[in-house]
């Protein structure tokens, strides 16, 4: 025994297919259209033409979002050259304030918990950066022999250690 699709289910299926390919053909065209007026509206900001349609009060706004961008690149800029001198001074003076300000500077720039330890910071480096963690492993160690073996570091040590800091530092 055969089983026969009732008529009304047939017609109903035929009916769905034909609203979906109607549908279909309308976001072409509308596509097609979005896609038309962007090309005329690229052109437009090509030829200038964009900034003579342009109200007077929107031409004001862009321009002046565009000079307080300039301005606060400038103002970061200088920040950025004012945190170098603070960097250099630091580094400059305590082997154990330099390694904690290079410490925090990757923590801060990885999104680290401040709970890490010196060895966990250097495996989890490997993945970030591996760039650095030759570096790090020889600050950590000459750290670690100055905090807690209570050694001194003779001169030319110290002077790689914050040599090798600066270089961290401007890597991250």
């Amino acid at each position: 025994m055969d089983y026969v699709v009732p008529e009304y289910i047939l017609l109903a299926n035929l009916f769905i297919v034909i609203v979906i390919a109607i549908l279909l053909i309308i976001i072409v065209f509308i596509c097609r259209a979005i896609y038309k007026y962007l090309l005329e509206l690229k052109e437009e900001i090509e030829e200038g033409g964009i900034w003579e349609t342009m109200p007077e009060n929107v031409y004001n706004a862009v321009s002046n979002a565009i000079e307080n961008v300039l301005n606060q690149t400038k103002d970061i800029e200088e920040k950025e050259e004012e945190d170098v001198e603070e960097e250099d001074f630091e580094i400059e003076n305590d082997i154990e304030k330099s390694y904690n300000f290079l410490v925090k500077k990757l923590i801060e720039r990885f999104n680290l918990s401040y709970t890490i330890t010196p060895r966990e910071l250097i495996e989890t480096l490997r993945n970030h950066d591996p760039s650095i963690v030759d570096d790090l492993i020889f600050v950590t160690n000459i750290y670690e022999i100055y905090e807690y073996g209570n050694k001194d570091v003779p001169e030319n040590t110290k002077r790689m250690y914050f040599d090798k800091i600066k270089k961290i530092l401007s890597k991250i």
